[in-house]
């Protein structure tokens, strides 16, 4: 005999009760079917958000928590007291949750030529021949920006912009104070701001 807490699991916390028919479950006390359903209804939240952040996937949250409350109902005599009912509760999401990524991860992936026959693209990765030309002219661009800068500040912003080198790194390259150099950084920085403006 299905009890109404396990009905409650199934049907009204999540809408897919045709997925997962209710299945009887002996109670050791029937005073566990009202507590439970209490649980349910104070917790479910919760616990679907927790679900929600673990897989990312809406319907696969809410088989975690449904497999997780299941779970919870049929051992909540053994719910020991010893932490919250929520942290129980949310322990047991997640190790569901994980339980079902462990399982979604271990199912064969469709191959290549199986994807082609569907129709299935794949975007080519590497950068189109208008990737390559809009890259070359933003280069020159800023080489172009960069020559229009006096050589101390040019010779800061390359080191710490281009070449990426630590404040502290390229003043002790140049012999300069690190306060030095990064004064000299925030003027490069604001006149080439002023000439892509311009330009």
């Amino acid at each position: 005999m299905a009890t109404a807490a396990m009905a409650r699991i199934t049907t009204l916390e999540f809408p897919r009760p045709e997925l997962c028919p209710p299945q009887p479950v002996a109670l050791p006390d029937p005073s566990l079917e009202a507590t439970f359903e209490a649980i349910v209804a104070r917790y479910g939240p919760q616990l679907y958000r927790s679900a929600l952040r673990q897989l990312g996937n809406p319907d696969d949250a809410q088989d975690a928590v449904q497999e997780a409350l299941l779970l919870a109902f049929r051992h909540l005599d053994q719910f020991q007291g010893r932490s919250e009912m929520a942290t129980w509760l949310t322990r047991i999401v997640i190790n569901s949750a994980r339980g079902l990524r462990r399982k979604s991860l271990a199912r064969p992936a469709a191959s290549l030529d199986e994807c082609a026959l569907s129709g299935l693209q794949f975007p080519d990765p590497r950068p189109t021949p208008e990737d390559h030309c809009a890259q070359s002219e933003r280069r020159q661009r800023l080489e172009r920006m960069l020559s229009r800068l006096s050589p101390a500040l040019r010779l800061a912003v390359q080191l710490c912009e281009l070449e990426g080198l630590s404040c502290r790194q390229a003043a002790e390259r140049l012999g300069l104070k690190p306060a030095t150099l990064k004064c000299r950084v925030f003027r490069a920085r604001a006149r080439l701001a002023t000439l892509a403006h311009a330009a």
